[in-house]
């Protein structure tokens, strides 16, 4: 009798299981392909869920006429698009990034955040305490009040991997990148960058310029601080990095 008991039971024992797994199983995170579109872009980003990736058409340019704004985790493999603003669009910043976001093989240009004396990020500016992952990109011919190219507010996280931020401006700090959260940048290039005050540019090969010392990187401290991997502060005017110590960099 105890073994017909036992085979009487197991199937609903196997059947509480399975039901147990179903409710608790993680909705899948969807994969989009997105047609060389502006409208369908912004589309694409707007509807995404949490997680979702989204593969940009190959080579295609993207010209936008607000700012993008990433408000779930997300991954964008470019497949070397570009995103831009359009010449005849008022002045915003290319994307308002709040929330994680694995970005790679991208071009971004022409960002223009200088509506107020505190906007900042011309291509991306990270918000909210968010991640971004930048890899294999290039940031390029933005301009910004603060951070013409990359900027990250306090307690946000910028991972920059085999990268150019090249040909940015701030009319005040950063022209390249201003960081107040944490910024890793690894064998990346930040090059050609110009700021009115401080802090021309980071990790670069040269031609970084500045009104006021440092021409390179512009370190507060504070809550800030900097990761360089395989990568060079040198050749900048007036100094390279100040006034709080960045390790590898010589003035």
């Amino acid at each position: 009798m105890q073994r017909r008991s036992s085979l009487y039971l197991s199937p609903a024992v196997c059947v509480a299981v399975a039901a147990t797994a179903l409710a608790t199983a993680s909705p899948a995170s969807a994969q989009t392909e997105v047609p060389c579109d502006s409208a369908a872009l912004v589309q694409a980003v707007n509807s995404a869920g949490p997680d979702d990736t989204l593969e940009l058409a190959p080579g295609c340019r993207y010209v936008l006429t607000a700012s993008l704004q990433i408000n779930v985790p997300l991954t964008i493999h470019g497949n070397n698009a570009t995103i831009t603003r359009s010449t005849s669009a008022p002045s915003f910043g290319v994307l308002k990034v709040n929330a994680d976001l694995d970005l790679d093989r991208i071009t971004i240009t022409n960002g223009d955040a200088t509506t107020s004396f505190g906007d900042f990020g011309g291509a991306i500016a990270v918000l909210n305490g968010s991640t971004l992952t930048l890899d294999r990109s290039n940031i390029r011919d933005n301009q910004g009040s603060f951070s013409g190219g990359l900027g990250g507010d306090r307690f946000t996280t910028m991972h920059v991997t085999q990268s150019q931020i090249s040909d940015n401006h701030a009319f005040h700090n950063g022209g390249g990148i201003a960081v107040d959260g944490t910024l890793e940048l690894i064998r990346s290039r930040v090059v050609n960058n110009t700021a009115d005050v401080k802090g021309g540019g980071i990790a670069n090969d040269g031609h970084n310029r500045a009104t006021k010392a440092p021409g390179g990187f512009d370190n507060e401290g504070g809550v800030a601080s900097v990761t360089l991997d395989r990568s060079r502060v040198n050749g900048n005017v007036p100094t390279n990095c100040a006034p709080t110590v960045v390790i590898g960099c010589r003035n």
